[in-house]
């Protein structure tokens, strides 16, 4: 974020997690013809106080329990009236990386229950967001409530949660299109997305980086390279994930581990077990035996 800020007394405090960055800024003072630009699209809420938001576009009047996504690469003025020291303006700025948005849009599109939905709002023209649905807000507000507590260990697993939570929400609404326009060339890969769809619909064959690459129309670099920025893995860790994903549909119903490890693709049954200990962090059989267990439980 860019501000040019004149003379006021205001206070931000920074709270840094795994996939991006959430600031509450806290003014005390009455100010007005503030400017600033946003060279992404970022999600606000108002916590306290009141802001007046105004650029060429639009004029927005932002107050608690309202969402609101502002326009990106625009000049906009705030003025705010009645902020002071007994009674502060408090707004939370939540700058999330593309990275984790791109990750989580490309993992809905391959739910045909999503799919349609994002088809359509891939598509949608919007330029800011204003909303009061009140799930959204309580779970921005329990995503700031808990990273007060610290991003460390056990907490930085449960922020992530909240933070899944909080993105999905946004995207089932029209501000979806408006977080997806970030990361959108990446999202709109065609190439990419094709070559997905063949390792899923290939899992049981035996599946080369040649295949991918005929498949892709990527050379081997480029090939390795999209798959690291978009899933974090290289081309084969993301086919061994797949299969392993695959073996845990059907590790229940079928009795033989062996059949499970040659039906979900791999070669060997070592290999499988290998795999499958290094993604779960237990045997294949110990997950069964404990799936097995966890569901005979009488509550």
């Amino acid at each position: 974020m860019k501000i040019e800020r004149k003379i006021f007394i205001e206070k931000s405090t920074e709270y840094k997690f795994d996939n991006g960055l959430l600031t509450i800024y806290e003014t005390n003072s009455p100010c007005k013809d503030i400017l600033f630009t946003f060279d992404k699209y970022m999600i606000t809420i108002m916590l306290s106080g009141h802001k007046t938001v105004v650029s060429k576009n639009v004029k927005v009047e932002f107050f608690p329990g309202m969402v609101f996504i502002p326009e990106k690469d625009t000049v906009q003025t705030v003025e705010i009236s009645n902020a002071s020291f007994s009674n502060p303006t408090k707004c939370l700025v939540l700058d999330v990386e593309p990275k984790f948005i791109e990750k989580l849009v490309l993992e809905l599109l391959e739910d045909d229950d999503w799919k349609a939905n994002f088809e359509y709002t891939l598509n949608e023209k919007h330029t800011h967001f204003i909303s009061n649905d009140s799930n959204t807000i309580e779970s921005f507000e329990r995503f700031y409530k808990y990273l007060k507590l610290g991003n460390t260990g056990l907490n930085s697993r449960i922020n992530n949660v909240i933070l899944h939570e909080l993105i999905l929400r946004v995207l089932q609404t029209e501000a979806g299109s408006l977080l997806i326009e970030n990361v959108k060339s990446k999202i709109k890969d065609r190439n990419l997305e094709k070559t997905i769809r063949f390792i899923k619909m290939n899992l049981r064959n035996k599946i080369t980086i040649n295949d991918l690459v005929g498949i892709s129309g990527f050379g081997k670099t480029k090939l390795f390279n999209r798959f690291k920025e978009t899933f974090g893995v290289t081309p084969v860790n993301y086919i061994m994930k797949e299969r392993i994903k695959y073996s845990l549909k059907i590790i229940k119903s079928i009795d033989s581990l062996q059949s499970v490890a040659f039906q979900s693709g791999f070669n060997t049954y070592e290999h499988f077990c290998k795999s499958f200990k290094k993604i779960e962090g237990i045997s294949p059989m110990a997950y069964k035996k404990k799936k097995i267990s966890n569901e005979n439980v009488i509550i």
